[in-house]
């Protein structure tokens, strides 16, 4: 299966690629929403394991500490 192609301006989540790095061309610079700069694996990007530059980190974890929420519940209790 061949690879999709990722164009310069493509938005990932809240990243938007901004060019290929020199010296890999798997990889991408993409700048963040927030205006941090990371730079991804290509796949990550369009199978959306990278969606920011890690500034939405804390989101989750903020989430899984409101109580009575059943979905944080199941976190809570199937975390190993």
């Amino acid at each position: 299966m061949r690879r999709p192609t990722i164009f310069v301006g493509e938005r990932f989540g809240l990243l938007t690629v901004t060019g290929r790095d020199a010296t890999d061309p798997h990889m991408v610079i993409c700048r963040c929403d927030c205006g941090g700069r990371k730079v991804v694996w290509s796949s990550n990007l369009t199978r959306s394991l990278t969606t920011s530059c890690g500034c939405q980190a804390g989101t989750h974890r903020a989430f899984l500490r409101i109580p009575g929420c059943a979905l944080a519940d199941h976190w809570r209790t199937n975390a190993a």
